[in-house]
């Protein structure tokens, strides 16, 4: 028995050290969107994750920057259209994606150039939702900020399709320091979920069985 719990506290150990170290390389290593649309070749579409958005519908500071970097992304030639994805949690309209669209169309993108994503309730469901939207065989950037982007990649790959590119807005878009190390603390446990939800999920829908998965099993 104790041999056992040893090793149960060895594995958990492992898992927390491999969580750290996934986030502190996404945060540290992911490339920006300014260097990619600066030098990447062209790609269908930018699947852009919400962070959110206030009470009375603006988007939150990690909404905006993932979005303004998406924009330089169209701006620039190296993506054709954008996808913006992300929910609400309060149900409320306008969703994420909703108010990240009409912040670009405001801002000259035609409608026929972007697409919504507003059901999402967390990252693998950005995924699940966002990728029937694109056109069969259409590549995609992944854009979100630097803190949550291999997570964001992990969930696509989970979901059956992995991102042509990856590119930061930033690290983390607001730079008060309580908010930073509690975006930090916050994704170290979500990257152990996702990782764990995410490959029942997969597994189930490899091979046929997702339906028989909750509704709310990615929420």
């Amino acid at each position: 028995m104790v041999r056992a719990l040893r090793t149960l506290g060895l594995a958990a150990t492992l898992l927390v050290v491999a969580a750290i170290l996934l986030t502190a390389g996404s945060m540290l290593l992911s490339p920006r969107c300014a260097d990619l649309a600066a030098t990447a070749p062209p790609r269908g579409a930018a699947i852009v994750l919400g962070e959110g958005r206030t009470a009375d519908g603006v988007l939150t500071q990690g909404s905006a920057s993932r979005l303004d970097a998406a924009l330089a992304l169209y701006d620039a030639g190296a993506v054709g259209r954008l996808i913006l994805s992300g929910g609400v949690a309060d149900r409320t309209p306008p969703s994420t994606a909703q108010a990240m669209a009409d912040a670009a169309a405001a801002r000259g993108v035609p409608a026929e150039r972007l697409a919504v994503e507003g059901l999402s309730d967390s990252t693998l469901e950005n995924a699940a939702l966002s990728l029937p939207l694109l056109a069969p065989g259409e590549s995609f950037v992944l854009v979100t900020e630097g803190y949550h982007l291999w997570r964001g990649w992990m969930s696509f790959v989970l979901a059956g399709d992995r991102p042509d590119a990856i590119c930061r807005a930033a690290i983390v878009a607001r730079s008060d320091p309580g908010f930073v190390a509690g975006r930090i603390l916050r994704e170290v446990p979500a990257v152990i979920w996702n990782a764990g939800r995410g490959t029942v999920w997969a597994a189930a829908r490899l091979s046929g069985q997702d339906g028989r998965l909750p509704e709310t099993f990615l929420d």
